[in-house]
């Protein structure tokens, strides 16, 4: 039973850390993903520019 814990907690263990989970958060933001949070601020600014000019 040992041997079999130590099986199967040992390459999932090396599985999840050998995945690039922050690469694709990275690829994201830099593609503009990550600009969703900044956008709504930027977007009202424009807005209240745009209609107060």
């Amino acid at each position: 039973m040992a041997n079999q814990t130590v099986g199967s907690a040992g390459p999932p263990v090396k599985g999840r850390a050998t995945p690039r989970p922050p690469a694709p958060e990275a690829g994201q933001e830099r593609t503009g993903r990550g600009q969703p949070s900044p956008s709504p601020r930027a977007l009202a600014s424009a807005i209240r520019r745009l209609t107060g000019a």
